[in-house]
């Protein structure tokens, strides 16, 4: 056990930082980091830019971010395939997919670049200014191999590299943001600052590759199809946490579909404030599985994180709803306010699932990731059975509807999990 005190009873600041280095806690820590700095980014320009400007923002931040989860398929089937293994393993392959990634990012360019010139692209998009697009496509090549050199960082365990990739990005988006927005550039400015914040995140990580030893392990295969179930997985959590938005736009009015983005955000919100628990659980299972062991010591760590942060997001939208809906959005949503506690409940629930999902995947279980995918369209189902009612749909309504059907995924996942485990622990007692 780690000691953090002395014997005088100081605290031991060696031990605190040991403790503090632990790649849960550290990499849990970093990613509220990110969180928070993205929080005020948003927080920030949403008062600096006025609604109709903020919308091209949120327009190209959301097509980074849906990008991003997409392909963070490949991070985590990187990080899974390398966890447990030497230090070097599979390293000429990975670099294979590393250069045969930014060439294949590479190649969109010539397809997208003209119609982002001639204004086309972001007219379909309903994006206002054209520079501001073509900013951010000139980082496309970057986003796999980002994604690539962090799986293997974060499948190593290397918590230094992963910290500082993460927060470096953050760090060169917000500071660079708000400087380039004053001294003129606007959004063009900003956008700016969001393709070069990608080329800031790719440098703490790639040392990960070079310093690696070649390895001719043929592992390239197996991260492609690992990255298959793992993609699923990233967008059924789009659809299951965001997807409300697509069906206030069509039966809601616009605004309760605006309180409905509202809420969509606060989920969003405690949803990555866990987020990086999950890359840390992921490599952290598979090395325990690789041994023989089922995992559940390495998760507890993760699961009493995960509590915590729960306990603290329900504690605040119980005690202050009205409160967290002025600090994130402005007194104009206040109306959201009444569904904010079934909101809270949904992100719980689903980041619950999520986590649960990402520990039998670890055990090369894909039954969780099946489950999640298979809860989209009953989900879906669901509001449009209660929008066909004579008296529609409404915003109580959806959330009510939303956390029922997230509390069945959750005890799903958390069944198998118990299922899965029990036959280990009968023999284990028996012997």
């Amino acid at each position: 056990m780690m000691q953090v005190r002395s014997r005088t009873g100081a605290v031991d600041l060696g031990g605190l930082a040991a403790l503090a280095a632990t790649p849960a806690l550290a990499m849990f820590l970093s990613s509220n980091i990110a969180n928070a700095g993205n929080l005020v980014f948003n927080m920030l320009f949403g008062r600096w830019m006025g609604p109709e400007l903020f919308a091209d923002l949120a327009t190209l931040l959301t097509l980074k971010l849906s990008l991003l989860a997409v392909l963070n398929a490949v991070q985590m089937a990187v990080s899974q395939v390398v966890s447990g293994q030497p230090r070097g393993y599979g390293a000429t392959g990975l670099r294979w997919l590393n250069r045969l990634g930014f060439l294949a990012m590479g190649l969109a360019l010539p397809i997208l670049l003209p119609p982002a010139l001639t204004g086309a692209l972001g007219e379909a998009l309903g994006i206002g200014s054209k520079s501001a697009l073509v900013f951010l496509l000139l980082a496309l090549p970057l986003t796999l191999p980002l994604c690539i050199l962090r799986g293997i960082a974060v499948g190593r365990l290397d918590v230094g590299r992963t910290v500082c990739s993460a927060n470096l990005e953050m760090a060169v988006r917000l500071i660079g943001s708000v400087v380039l927005w004053h001294i003129g550039l606007g959004i063009e400015g900003v956008a700016l600052a969001i393709a070069a914040s990608l080329i800031a995140g790719c440098l703490p990580v790639s040392g990960a590759l070079s310093s690696s030893q070649a390895d001719g392990a043929p592992i390239v295969r197996v991260v492609l199809l690992l990255a298959l179930p793992f993609a699923l997985l990233q967008a059924a959590q789009v659809l299951l946490l965001d997807g409300d938005i697509l069906v206030a736009n069509a039966v809601l009015t616009h605004t309760e579909a605006g309180l409905v983005a509202v809420l969509c955000l606060v989920q969003r919100v405690q949803f990555f404030a866990c987020f990086g628990l999950a890359t840390v659980l992921l490599p952290a299972v598979t090395s325990a599985s690789l041994r023989g062991g089922s995992g559940l010591r390495e998760a507890l760590p993760v699961a009493s994180l995960f509590a915590l942060v729960s306990l603290a997001t329900m504690t605040l939208i119980v005690s202050s709803p009205v409160k967290v809906i002025s600090v994130l959005v402005g007194p104009a949503f206040m109306a959201a306010a009444d569904s904010l506690l079934l909101a809270g409940l949904c992100a719980v629930l689903f980041t619950f699932s999520y986590l649960c999902a990402t520990y039998l995947a670890a055990l090369r279980d894909r039954r969780g990731i099946w489950l999640i995918a298979g809860f989209v369209p009953l989900q879906m189902t669901a509001f449009a059975i209660l929008s066909l009612r004579e008296t529609g749909l409404d915003l109580g309504q959806m959330m009510l509807a939303k956390v029922a059907c997230q509390a069945a995924l959750a005890l799903s996942v958390f069944a198998l999990i118990v299922w899965r485990n029990w036959p280990r622990r009968a023999s284990a007692a028996a012997n």
